[in-house]
């Protein structure tokens, strides 16, 4: 039992040593965005929901509506598309 812990306690440094510097950058997040997504950029939505915090998803006539937590080095991506909350009134879900 004490070999166990002996080689769990070596190996946890040696993971943390191959993570890549970007998984210290993706906590960063930027705050929060509201954008409208067109549809035709599903593309911004995955990235979204890949790399932030999605915190409400709504699909309106127009696209994809999202209020999300971003890295800074992804917000960049989405900017084009912020509005306000209130930009969009006719949702399905």
């Amino acid at each position: 039992m004490v070999l166990a812990r002996r080689v769990r306690l070596s190996v946890i440094p040696d993971v943390l040593i191959r993570l890549p510097a970007s998984a210290a950058v993706m906590n960063v997040f930027v705050g929060t965005l509201t954008v409208l997504v067109p549809y035709t950029r599903g593309d911004l939505v995955q990235l979204a929901h890949e790399r932030g915090q999605i915190l409400s998803e709504r699909h309106t006539e127009s696209g994809t509506q999202l209020v999300v937590r971003m890295p800074a080095e992804s917000a960049h991506e989405l900017a084009p598309f912020a509005c306000d909350a209130s930009h969009s009134t006719s949702a399905t879900e």
